[in-house]
């Protein structure tokens, strides 16, 4: 902590580094972003009861299937644009003005999807801490229903 002249007191906080893309080496399944640890990153959470927990850990997984729903919806329209884009790398490939028109539209698709395919990969992570909160409260009645 330090004391400015005007008597405020500040606390510096460690701000982590700058997630890495390598997207050379990433498959198409793996997430854009490399986050560093969770216990890299300061504790700043205020212990959270066991129902806060609960609630908490419903409404990550919600959030999960959300995305997987939204990747799912677009994911062939984006892949239909991927190819459309490959096409413009080829020069002996002729592209017409209707062709420019329907990238133009699927590039917002496009983004759309990217957008929720990181969020899923993100929010992922989250999950699986949170399916763990659950598989801990829940853990046995998960076993007698085999």
């Amino acid at each position: 902590m330090t004391t400015p002249k005007n008597g405020v007191k500040t606390v510096d906080a460690a701000v982590p580094e700058a997630a890495s893309v390598d997207s050379a080496t990433r498959e198409l399944d793996e997430p854009i972003l490399h986050v560093p640890e969770a216990s890299a990153a300061p504790d700043l959470k205020v212990s959270l009861t066991a129902d806060e927990e609960i609630t908490q850990a419903i409404q990550v997984l919600s959030n999960l299937a959300t995305l997987k729903l939204k990747t799912q919806e677009s994911k062939d329209q984006s892949l239909a644009v991927l190819r459309k884009i490959e096409s413009l790398f080829k020069l002996e490939e002729p592209i017409s003005p209707q062709d420019l028109d329907e990238l133009k539209t699927g590039f917002k698709t496009l983004n759309k999807f990217a957008l929720a395919v990181n969020q899923y990969y993100e929010t992922k992570t989250k999950a699986e801490a949170a399916k763990q909160v659950l598989d801990a409260i829940l853990g046995s009645f998960k076993s007698s229903t085999n």
